[in-house]
């Protein structure tokens, strides 16, 4: 299946975190990875069904993942 040549609109949170990891900024002491990353996963699976109007096997393409692998995020956090 062919890449989208849309581009992703990512929300606010996710792209100040992708800017942070980007630039090699430092994170603030005690911040827990797991629940960072978490949030960034859960803002992009947002933002590309948003983008794809809800369509989850598009959705998967904009983010580059296999559309399993989008089922079992999107399980994971319950959307």
């Amino acid at each position: 299946m062919p890449k989208t040549s849309e581009p992703l609109t990512v929300a606010a949170g996710a792209e100040t975190a992708a800017v942070a990891i980007s630039t090699g900024a430092v994170l603030p002491e005690g911040v827990n990875m797991e629940n960072y990353v978490a949030q960034i996963e859960r803002s992009l699976l947002q933002s590309a069904l948003e983008q794809t109007h809800g369509v989850q096997v598009r959705a998967a393409d904009v983010l580059g993942i296999s559309y399993r692998s989008f089922r079992h995020l999107m399980k994971k956090y319950e959307l």
